[in-house]
């Protein structure tokens, strides 16, 4: 059986990643599915020899971390050529053409990763038919892009925070949404691009915003906006 990592590389100790978590909490019942975290600060090579042990190494991108992500990817290809990688997250969801080309990145997926992440583990090596996937085929860069959209009730009586140590969520950042969307369309945000709102569970949000609450010290919010008025059904 393939084994696959979620990762990312943090800008510093005390931030902690939601969205692996989210990824793992929903997945981790499909196989081999393990997560580990990183900062950008931490000796490439030591990142590398880790994540090399594993068949498949998912990172998470963001602009404070895709340049050294990229170093890690090419260092993970020079211990270990069989290793799959694949990027995911805002930094290569719109602008990934560059990312692709590279010799140390086999797939990318872009948007929202919980439905095709689940379809590429469900059917690795045979990801042909993942949602939102760039791929490589034969020289070839395929994106198979189709209009889906993760359904944020399937989070509900779901605690990501679940698999932490409650000893060390005190020293660290912890983030939280309690929506995802954006009524508006700036120009300047990506936010707009998704832009129907949608919110978890209510009592979700409260178990786990009290959970962080008893074992953690700071929480932040992931929402796009608070500044909408909420149309009750």
């Amino acid at each position: 059986m393939y084994k696959v990592l979620l990762t990312t590389l943090n800008a510093k100790y005390i931030h902690l990643n939601l969205a692996i978590r989210i990824l793992y909490d929903l997945n981790k019942d499909s196989g081999n599915l393990f997560w580990k975290e990183f900062t950008i600060k931490e000796d490439k090579d030591t990142i590398a020899s880790q994540c090399s042990q594993y068949n498949v190494v998912c990172f998470s991108c963001y602009i404070w971390n895709i340049a050294q992500t990229i170093l890690v990817a090419q260092k993970i290809k020079a211990l270990n050529p069989n290793c799959k990688i694949l990027l995911g997250g805002p930094e290569v969801s719109y602008e990934w053409h560059d990312k692709i080309a590279l010799d140390c990145v086999d797939y990318i997926i872009t948007g929202e990763g919980e439905i095709p992440f689940a379809q590429f583990l469900k059917n690795y090596p045979n990801v042909s038919l993942v949602p939102n996937l760039v791929r490589k085929q034969d020289e070839e860069i395929i994106y198979n892009q189709q209009q889906v959209q993760f359904d944020v009730k399937s989070l509900e009586n779901r605690n990501p925070y679940q698999y932490d140590d409650t000893a060390e969520l005190a020293n660290k950042v912890c983030y939280i949404e309690t929506s995802r969307g954006c009524p508006y369309k700036c120009e300047f945000c990506l936010a707009s691009l998704d832009n129907k709102v949608r919110y978890l569970p209510t009592q979700t949000i409260k178990n786990n915003l009290l959970y962080l609450m008893q074992h953690g010290k700071v929480i932040k919010f992931l929402d796009r906006t608070f500044n909408i008025k909420k149309i009750l059904p």
